[in-house]
């Protein structure tokens, strides 16, 4: 039964207007009739949802469940686990010994002995223990790198001319080989300038200024001619000229030139042996 909107009387059936006060009916029958609609649909979207959810799931767990449990078994590990086991000793039985000793006027009495052997109890402990998780889990281990096996370029220097062009120019050649069993792709080749008189070898490494530089590429077993030019400055005398060459990275040459070092640690007089990195050359001028 319903009631009318206005006077409140009740209306017997679905009417369009209230017999009684003649009052319009038909807004309120359509609210009532449009209300459980809307219920009843979002009903429905939120089943459709749900059941579409289960699906997914069902199907994620059956594709790659295996997998997600591995995962969490293996993030979630405990700590180590500790089996005990306990080993009884075996029960002591009681031994009695009855002998009876009979004559014809004299009874030996009875004599019992009881032996109790004494248990020791053995308790045996079993500790598993878990691996130690480390994040990320599928992360690669790096080898060792054995450096001692480690093949290498070696930068060798050989031969030396220095060559007069004009009063001031002067250009230094030597050669640049490569003796080792890898690739050098930076060579570095250096000259260095400096002064001459009769205690050269005595000179320190500092005295020697750098003025031409060049990079080369070498390969195992390959050598190069390398020419490095010089202006000597108007108003000096003679000198004394140092070229180097070293791969940086690879093959260092070993000294520094900025150093206090004497010039003989590049070259020793009395043996006559050459650092492997060095060319000399020289010039005169008077």
């Amino acid at each position: 039964m319903t009631r009318c909107v206005k006077c409140g009387k009740e209306l017997p059936g679905e009417y369009s207007y209230c017999p009684n006060c003649g009052a319009e009916q038909a807004p309120v029958a359509a609210a009532a009739t449009t209300a459980p609609k809307k219920g009843r649909r979002g009903f429905l979207k939120a089943g459709i949802a749900a059941i579409a959810l289960i699906l997914l799931g069902f199907l994620g767990w059956h594709q790659y469940g295996e997998d997600l449990k591995d995962w969490l078994e293996r993030v979630l590990g405990g700590e180590p686990t500790t089996a005990t086991t306990t080993t009884k000793p075996p029960t002591a039985t009681a031994t009695t010994t009855t002998p009876t000793t009979t004559t014809a006027a004299t009874t030996v009495p009875t004599t019992t002995s009881t032996a109790t052997p004494t248990a020791t109890a053995t308790t045996t402990t079993t500790t598993a223990e878990t691996p130690t998780l480390v994040w990320p889990i599928d992360k690669p281990v790096p080898p060792e790198r054995v450096w001692e096996s480690t093949v290498n370029p070696y930068i060798e220097a050989a031969g030396g001319v220095t060559t007069a062009h004009g009063p001031e120019g002067y250009e230094h050649q030597f050669f640049v080989g490569n003796l080792g069993d890898a690739p050098s792709f930076c060579t570095v080749v250096e000259l260095y300038a400096g002064p001459y008189h009769s205690e050269l070898w005595d000179n320190p490494l500092r005295d020697y200024h750098l003025v031409d530089r060049k990079t080369v590429v070498l390969h195992p077993g390959e050598s190069k001619s390398i020419s490095l030019r010089y202006r000597r400055a108007a108003g000096t005398g003679s000198g004394t000229l140092v070229a180097a060459c070293y791969d940086p990275l690879l093959d260092p040459r070993g000294f520094r030139m900025e150093s206090d070092a004497p010039l003989s640690t590049l070259y020793n007089p009395a043996t006559r042996v050459t650092h492997r990195h060095v060319s000399f050359g020289g010039y005169v001028y008077s």
